[in-house]
């Protein structure tokens, strides 16, 4: 029996629910189609489908092949089309996850540029902040917030969020603006987020100069999407305490209002997950480089996002607040070692460029980070 032949036969059933049908759009007589998914269910000993006079269905087992199939040939077809295109188209299907704030925010709206530059593509995205298990659900790529912690993964930080905290003006009408972190453990209540693994709530992280508060405050809700959290602090439920590109346009319309402006949040890194075992085609490669320069845009558009390379081990799984990074893009995938890799531009001209993009949008100067971003662009060039 040729495996990879049943495979394909097998798959083409379960898409169309119809042995006729995959023999139709397979060129093959029903009875070799029939066949060959009888000879795959004999030598796996597990019947992968369900048939009545109506219907073919997929059995659980039937499922959790069909998805791991999926995976194995869609990487075959990455392999030989890279081989024989020479890496001058990428295509095929990417299964990604990416978590919601990000999703919604930043990769979402700048999708269209990707399809523009790779129109050979198939995304298949899920948007979720819960956990995932990659290899069962046949994922290529993860995109999370905070700390990475499955085994045999590989998780590189390529890019960080901002923080703000804020509330509603009637959660504050009701209960005031504080005026020290402090004053979160009597008088406030707090909407936590808490990991939809662990069940472990965050707590919210407060500097100024030297000073550094760290409380869980006093909170009658906490929950695990980072939508829902928003929706918490627009509905005057609490203060609450987010990335800053999904609160920005609410400040501005004034449906939530800063709280102690003058404390700022430790950032959260944002990591692109995936497999060890994971054979890095044109396709990944691609997106990879892609996300990692969404991430730089955020940075260039208001600060809210800083890009960096610093590499997070895959296991470890505590969000905490990172050191102060030194600020490069995450640009190209290495398939010599299944690494994502810097740039090749000069470390040092390039942490001084991107320290005065993020000063210079602290500060409020678009002609300042301007200048900034031209100066990185020269250095490409170079």
């Amino acid at each position: 029996m040729d495996q990879l032949l049943a495979m394909k036969v097998f798959m083409r059933v379960a898409d169309g629910g119809s042995f006729s049908k995959a023999a139709e759009t397979l060129k093959l007589p029903k009875a070799t189609v029939t066949r060959l998914v009888q000879r795959l269910e004999e030598s796996l000993r597990m019947k992968l489908l369900i048939r009545t006079t109506r219907h073919v269905s997929l059995t659980d087992v039937g499922a959790s092949y069909y998805e791991r199939a999926a995976r194995l040939l869609g990487e075959l077809q990455g392999m030989e089309a890279d081989i024989a295109g020479g890496h001058r188209e990428a295509r095929g299907r990417l299964r990604i996850d990416v978590a919601v704030v990000v999703a919604n925010m930043l990769l979402i709206p700048a999708l269209p540029s990707f399809q523009a530059l790779y129109p050979a593509i198939e995304i298949d995205l899920g948007v979720s902040d819960r956990p995932i298990d990659m290899l069962g659900e046949g994922i290529d790529f993860v995109v999370r917030t905070g700390g990475a912690n499955q085994d045999s993964t590989i998780a590189r930080r390529v890019g960080e969020l901002a923080l703000t905290t804020c509330a509603s003006p009637a959660y504050l009408a009701a209960h005031g603006q504080p005026s020290h972190p402090r004053e979160l453990d009597e008088h406030h209540a707090l909407v936590r987020f808490h990991s939809a693994r662990t069940r472990r709530s965050y707590p919210f992280d407060f500097r100024r100069g030297q000073e550094r508060f760290e409380t869980f405050g006093q909170s009658r809700l906490s929950v695990n999407d980072s939508g829902a959290h928003l929706g918490a602090g627009l509905a005057g439920l609490g203060i609450i305490q987010a990335p800053t590109v999904a609160v920005r346009e609410h400040l501005h319309a004034g449906r939530l209002v800063a709280v102690l402006p003058e404390w700022h949040c430790a950032r959260v890194p944002v990591h692109l997950i995936y497999s060890s075992n994971l054979y890095l085609s044109g396709r990944h490669r691609a997106f990879a480089d892609w996300v990692a320069e969404v991430l730089l845009d955020g940075l260039l558009a208001d600060g809210a996002l800083l890009a960096t390379q610093a590499p997070v081990e895959a296991r470890d799984g505590q969000r905490r607040g990172p050191p102060r990074p030194t600020p490069q893009p995450v640009s190209v995938i290495d398939t010599g070692d299944n690494r994502l890799d810097a740039m090749g531009l000069p470390h040092a001209a390039h942490r001084r460029s991107f320290a005065r993009i993020a000063d210079a949008s602290r500060a409020g100067s678009a002609k300042g980070a301007g200048r900034a971003a031209a100066s990185v662009e020269k250095i490409s060039r170079a």
